[in-house]
C-alpha cells in the first residue's frame, strides 16, 4: 500500500500565521499587528534565543565565554560590549569573521580582529559605528551553540549615550525565548527596574521558568578572610526572594573561574600546584597575593598569572582560585576550580530547565506573542466598529434636520450613510472571519504543544495496549509535528487508521492520564493525516470518529464495535472486519442516540456515519 506523503504541521501553523498577516493588511490601522505576526512567523524558523542581560560591567560577556568554553566576546574592566551581539554556530573560515547587521544597509562581513578596535569601548569611532549598526553576529564552533543563539547586550545604566540607547532598544524590541539576568553582589535598584521592564513590557520571556538569575563577581566575598561561600549563598537566597516574581532561581557563578577551569592547559595546573607547595600557610599566601606586584616578583608565579589573565581571569578571580587550590591540595585542580565557579550547576539548570524544553518554550513564547497581537488587533477592530456605529446614529439624527428642498445635500448624506453602513457590515464580517482564522492557528498551536507532551508519555508508558511497532510509528508522527522535526517516513494509510483506533481505545482505560493523552494523540494523528489524499468516505470516517470521541459516551462494547467499523473503513479493508452479527445489532441500539445528538449539533454527521456504515456493510463477504 502506498505510503502517505510527509507532512509537517509546523509549516501549516506558520502558513496560517502569514495568512492572518495578509488578512490584516486590508486595513491600515492594523499595520503594526500585521508586522508583529510576520515577525512571529519568521521566529518559528529561528534558533532558540537566550538573552544575557544586566547592568553595565556585571560580567555578561564573561559569562557567555564561560558557557561556550571560549574567549570570544569582549571583556574589560571598562564598558566593553557596545552593541547587541548574537553568537551563532559556525565552522571553517566563518570563525575568522563577524557580521555587521547595519540599520539601513546590507549586512557586511569583517575580520574578527576589528571587533576590539572598532566596536569596543566609548571612543568616538566606536560610538559612531554603534549608532549605525542594528546588531553584530559573532561565530563559534562551540557545541553549546549548535541549537541555540546567545544574545549579549550592552548593560543598562551606561554613561555612554549610544550604549544605553542600544540597551533600551533591546528591552523594547528584541525577541528572546529565555533570559539570563546577571547581577553584581552590590545589587542596584535599577537592576530590579530593568528586570521588571524587560519581563513585562518587551514581549519577551514572561514565564518565570524561562528566566534564570546569576549572582556574579562574588570572588571578592569568597576571598575575604572573614567570609566564605556560605555568605555568597546567603546573598543569592536574599536576591532570589527579591526577584521571585520574575526569576526561577539565582545561581552564584564566577565566569572567569569557569572559563579558566575549562580552557587552562594541564601545565598551568601543574605549575600552580608547584608554587602553592612552597607556601607554608594560608596567611603567607594571602600576604603574597596582597598585590599582584608582590606575586609577580617570582618568574614562575608571574608566568602562571599571565596565563590566567590571557584566558580571561582577572586578578581577584585568580586570587580566589589560588586560595581554593591551597585549601584542597589533593583534589584535581581543574575540576576543583570548575565546581567552585558554579558553572556545573548553571549548566545543569540550563539543560534541564531550558535547553531540554527549548522547542516547547519557544513555541509557547510565540503562541503568547500571537495571542497578545491578535487581542490588540481585535480590540482595534471593535473600537473601529463602535466608532462607525456611533457615526451612523449621528447621521440618522442629522437626516431629520435636512430640509426637503436640499436635494443635493440629502443625496450626499444618503450616499455617505449607505457607504458607512456597508463599511460597518464588511468590518463586522471581517472580524468574524478573522476570529475563525485565529482559532485555526490556535488549533495548530495546541497540536504542536500536545505532540511535545505525548512523546515522553508514550516512551514511558508500559501498560498501553499498543505494540512497539505502532508506538514507534506514533512517535515518528509526533516528532514530525514539532518545529524542525523530521518528516515521518513509511507511514501507510492503514497505519493511520490503526493508530487512530488505538488512541481512541485509550479513552476507555481506567487510567485518567491515559484517557486524556489518548484523546490528544488521536487529535494529533488526525491533524497529521489531514493533508493526505483521502476518498470522501475515508474523510467521513475520520470526522465521525473525532466527533463521537468528543460528544458521545457509549457502552464499551458498542464503542469498540463502532471504532472497529470506522477504522476498517479508513483502512479501506472492510472485508477483513471481525465483527459478529450480535455486536453489530447491539451497536444499532445506540445509533439513535448518536443521530439525535448529531441533529442538535452537527446534522452532517448523521449522513456521514450512514455512508460509512453502508460502505462497511456492502463490503462484507457475507451479509449480517
Amino acid at each position: 500500500m502506498k505510503s502517505l506523503k510527509a507532512y509537517t504541521i509546523h509549516e501549516k501553523y506558520r502558513a496560517a500565521l502569514l495568512g492572518l498577516a495578509n488578512d490584516l493588511r486590508q486595513y491600515n490601522f492594523l499595520c503594526q499587528e500585521e508586522e508583529d505576526l510576520r515577525r512571529i512567523a519568521d521566529n518559528l524558523r529561528a534558533p532558540f534565543n537566550i538573552a544575557v542581560f544586566g547592568r553595565m560591567k556585571a560580567g555578561k560577556s564573561s559569562l557567555i565565554n564561560a558557557i561556550i568554553g571560549q574567549k570570544l566576546t569582549i571583556t574589560d574592566t571598562e564598558e566593553a560590549t557596545a552593541t547587541i551581539n548574537r553568537l551563532s554556530y559556525a565552522t571553517g573560515d566563518r570563525l575568522k569573521t563577524f557580521t555587521i547587521h547595519w540599520q539601513h544597509c546590507q549586512p557586511e562581513d569583517r575580520p574578527l580582529s576589528e571587533l576590539e578596535t572598532e566596536w569596543s569601548g566609548k571612543a568616538s569611532k566606536v560610538l559612531e559605528n554603534v549608532g549605525r549598526a542594528a546588531w553584530l553576529e559573532l561565530y563559534s564552533d562551540a557545541e553549546a551553540l549548535r541549537n541555540i543563539h546567545i544574545t549579549d547586550t550592552p548593560g543598562t545604566g551606561s554613561t555612554a549615550y549610544e550604549h544605553e540607547r542600544v540597551a533600551q532598544q533591546f528591552i523594547k524590541g528584541q525577541v528572546a525565548d529565555a533570559l539570563i539576568y546577571v547581577f553584581r553582589p552590590d545589587v542596584h535598584e535599577d537592576d530590579l527596574k530593568s528586570l521588571t521592564h524587560f519581563c513585562t513590557k518587551s514581549g519577551n520571556a514572561t514565564e518565570i521558568s524561562n528566566t534564570i538569575g546569576v549572582l556574579h563577581h562574588w570572588d571578592t566575598i569568597y576571598y575575604d578572610p572573614q567570609k566564605s561561600m556560605q555568605d555568597v549563598n546567603h546573598l543569592a537566597a536574599q536576591l532570589a526572594t527579591q526577584t521571585q516574581e520574575y526569576i526561577s532561581t539565582i545561581i552564584p557563578v564566577s565566569a572567569p573561574l569557569g572559563l579558566l577551569a575549562k580552557t587552562a592547559p594541564d601545565a598551568f595546573w601543574v605549575m600552580s600546584r608547584t608554587i602553592l607547595a612552597t607556601i607554608g600557610s594560608e596567611a603567607e599566601l594571602r600576604d603574597i597575593l596582597m598585590m599582584d606586584e608582590i606575586w609577580n616578583e617570582d618568574p614562575l608565579r608571574r608566568a602562571v598569572y599571565e596565563k590566567a589573565r590571557e584566558l580571561g581571569c582577572p586578578w581577584v578571580s585568580f586570587c580566589a582560585a589560588m586560595l581554593h587550590l591551597f585549601r584542597y591540595p589533593q583534589s584535581d585542580a581543574a575540576e576543583l576550580i570548575l565546581n567552585l565557579s558554579g558553572m556545573p550547576l548553571l549548566e545543569k539548570t540550563l539543560d534541564t530547565q531550558i535547553f531540554s524544553n527549548r522547542v516547547i518554550i519557544q513555541h509557547s513564547q510565540n503562541t503568547e506573542r500571537f495571542t497578545r497581537t491578535m487581542a490588540e488587533a481585535q480590540h482595534k477592530i471593535h473600537e473601529r466598529i463602535n466608532k462607525q456605529e456611533n457615526d451612523l446614529r449621528r447621521m440618522e439624527r442629522v437626516r431629520t434636520f435636512i430640509p426637503g428642498k436640499e436635494t443635493e445635500l440629502k443625496n450626499w448624506q444618503e450616499e455617505r450613510y449607505s457607504q458607512l453602513m456597508a463599511d460597518n457590515a464588511a468590518l463586522i464580517n471581517y472580524n468574524v472571519n478573522l476570529d475563525r482564522r485565529r482559532l485555526e492557528v490556535v488549533e495548530w498551536s495546541e497540536c504542536i504543544i500536545q505532540a511535545q507532551e505525548l512523546i515522553p508519555w508514550l516512551l514511558s508508558s508500559t501498560d498501553l495496549p499498543i505494540t512497539e511497532e505502532m508506538k514507534h510509528k506514533a512517535i515518528a508522527i509526533l516528532l514530525s509535528l514539532l518545529p524542525n522535526g523530521q518528516p515521518a517516513q513509511g507511514i501507510e494509510r492503514k497505519d493511520i487508521a490503526r493508530l487512530s483506533g488505538l488512541a481512541g481505545s485509550f479513552s476507555i482505560l481506567p487510567n485518567a492520564t491515559h484517557q486524556k493523552y489518548g484523546e490528544n494523540l488521536q487529535r494529533c494523528i488526525m491533524n497529521w493525516a489531514n493533508q493526505q489524499v483521502w476518498s470522501n468516505v475515508l474523510t467521513n470516517a475520520r470526522e465521525v470518529m473525532l466527533w463521537v470521541n468528543e460528544h458521545i459516551t457509549l457502552e464499551p462494547q458498542a464503542y469498540i464495535t463502532l471504532m472497529s467499523i470506522l477504522t476498517s473503513v479508513m483502512d479501506d479493508n472492510c472485508e477483513d472486519s471481525r465483527i459478529t452479527k450480535t455486536e453489530f445489532n447491539e451497536l444499532q441500539f445506540h445509533l439513535d442516540k448518536i443521530y439525535r445528538k448529531a441533529d442538535q449539533t452537527e446534522p452532517e454527521i448523521t449522513k456521514k456515519l450512514q455512508k460509512c456504515l453502508k460502505k462497511w456493510s456492502d463490503d462484507q463477504k457475507s451479509p449480517l
